[in-house]
């Protein structure tokens, strides 16, 4: 797996190559196939076509896919420590493994001209602490769709299909608009559980 990384202060960014399963990639495919789109919304309940506009879909955890959780599950257990938690006063607690679960799965679908402006998934405060994105399209079925964070220039192969990011979910990110084609990917954010 090719890895690049970039860090600056705690921010860590962390680009991986073919890093997404295949079991997982398949499962991906079946919420495409099977589970209906809704529009996209900016907070949990607003929908802003100015700020964001694509489909999503949400896949929850059930005993049929429970892998897919488990996956995420070893994924925070390997990456948590370059996303350390924080209290209210910016100091580290320390996280133990297992002590971030991810939310539901959601699958995003950008078709010609959706995009989502520039955004964060979290503040500072926010219970959220680590973000994975996957690509689930190749980049040859699509043109525009860029995946950016401000301030860095990302590897070329963060548009290949199965590559993942992970980073801190205040990281100012954005779609840009899809020119030809459609874009999916898988989306989930960690939050930390006391155990």
């Amino acid at each position: 797996m090719i890895k690049w990384i970039h860090r600056s202060e705690d921010n860590y960014v962390f680009v991986l190559k073919n890093a997404l399963p295949p079991t997982i990639l398949d499962m991906m495919n079946t919420v495409l196939e099977t589970y209906l789109p809704m529009p996209s919304f900016i907070d949990g309940t607003n929908i802003d076509k100015d700020t964001r506009d694509s489909e999503v879909r949400f896949m929850q955890y059930n005993d049929t896919n429970r892998y897919v959780k488990n996956w995420l599950i070893d994924t925070a257990n390997e990456y948590s420590k370059y996303f350390p938690i924080t209290d209210e006063f910016g100091r580290t607690i320390n996280s133990k493994k297992g002590s971030l679960m991810p939310e539901p799965v959601q699958v995003t679908t950008y078709r010609m001209n959706n995009f989502y402006n520039w955004h964060v998934d979290g503040g500072a405060l926010d219970p959220r602490h680590m973000t994975l994105i996957a690509q689930l399209s190749k980049s040859s079925e699509y043109k525009g769709g860029n995946f950016e964070i401000e301030g860095l220039t990302l590897p070329p192969f963060v548009r290949d299909k199965g590559t993942i990011i992970l980073m801190k979910p205040h990281l100012k990110h954005r779609v840009t608009p899809i020119l030809e084609g459609v874009r999916h990917s898988m989306i989930t954010w960690y939050q930390n559980i006391k155990i």
